[in-house]
């Protein structure tokens, strides 16, 4: 029973954490300035180690810095120097002679030794760092680098995202949410949208029976049905209106267009993947049921 509600704690704060995991990025090491304490000829002096949260085992307060966070710590007076040392009972503490000669209770010479913490990570907050985070998830896809292939990866990828903000918000109250992660995961989200330069540079755009036959698939699946008295052409200038696709004459002559498995692909590769959800799943349910194809590329 213990073992069960510990499970589910864990579980728990797990998916709380999903989200700032999903958008950090790697750090430079840090360096902690006098982590450890050896002694003079460079042997680490027992009772000494470095932990990154709690610290060092005492702090020398003639010079105020603090080499310890302990709870509830002792003082020791040191009778060399008349002068307070906090430590844990029992552990090594540091003392500075008159002299400055640097020494443990036990009046063994001691020097402070630099520590590196490595595998650092950070929150994102650029636009390099959004793409870091986007190239590392491509890569262990390992898939084709092929701008289709990033079309639909980057489909997939903010429904993904979409999905992590969901599973935050449930799992926080509106008193612990962090409204600098969502306003990075919703910046994120905007990165993923932008169409990357290679796209722009090539201008690619469906052709005008590609976009007759999205008109007609939103049509036949019914998800925007064509008015009683509506033309054609009205009808596919409100379409492409309403998808953000170019409305041309040559759109209206190819409509109804014949369909055929390459224009199916190319509606799946160049238009459902910038579409709102509901508009794609509709579209793809209803070619699942009256054009099933074995090259599909969603569901």
């Amino acid at each position: 029973m213990i073992e069960d509600i510990i499970d589910k704690v864990v579980k728990e704060l797990s998916e709380s954490l999903k989200l700032g995991d999903f958008l950090t990025v790697q750090a430079p090491d840090k360096l902690i300035k006098d982590a450890f304490l050896h002694d003079s000829e460079g042997n680490p002096i027992d009772c000494n180690i470095y932990h990154p949260k709690y610290g060092y085992k005492g702090f020398v307060t003639d010079i105020g810095k603090q080499i310890v966070t302990m709870w509830n710590p002792t003082i020791y007076t040191d009778p060399k120097i008349n002068k307070e040392v906090y430590c844990i009972e029992c552990l090594n503490l540091t003392c500075i002679h008159p002299d400055g000669k640097l020494t443990n209770k036990d009046g063994v010479t001691v020097i402070f030794v630099d520590f590196v913490l490595h595998n650092q990570t950070r929150q994102a907050e650029t636009e390099q760092d959004f793409k870091e985070i986007y190239d590392k998830l491509f890569l262990e896809k390992r898939i084709e680098n092929t701008p289709k292939k990033h079309r639909l990866f980057k489909a997939e990828l903010l429904n993904h995202v979409e999905k992590l903000i969901s599973l935050y918000k449930k799992k926080h109250e509106f008193e612990t949410i962090d409204l600098s992660l969502l306003s990075i995961a919703k910046d994120f989200i905007q990165y993923l949208n932008e169409p990357d330069s290679e796209a722009k540079d090539k201008n690619e755009e469906p052709s005008n029976p590609v976009v007759a036959l999205f008109c007609a698939l939103v049509n036949d699946s019914k998800l925007i049905p064509m008015g009683e008295n509506e033309t054609q052409k009205d009808y596919c200038k409100r379409i492409c209106e309403q998808y953000n696709l170019i409305y041309k004459d040559r759109v209206r002559q190819n409509y109804p267009n014949k369909i055929t498995p390459k224009n199916i692909e190319k509606v799946e590769e160049v238009i459902l993947p910038a579409i709102d959800e509901f508009s794609k799943n509709k579209i793809l349910d209803y070619l699942k049921r009256e054009h099933p194809t074995n090259k599909r590329l969603y569901g």
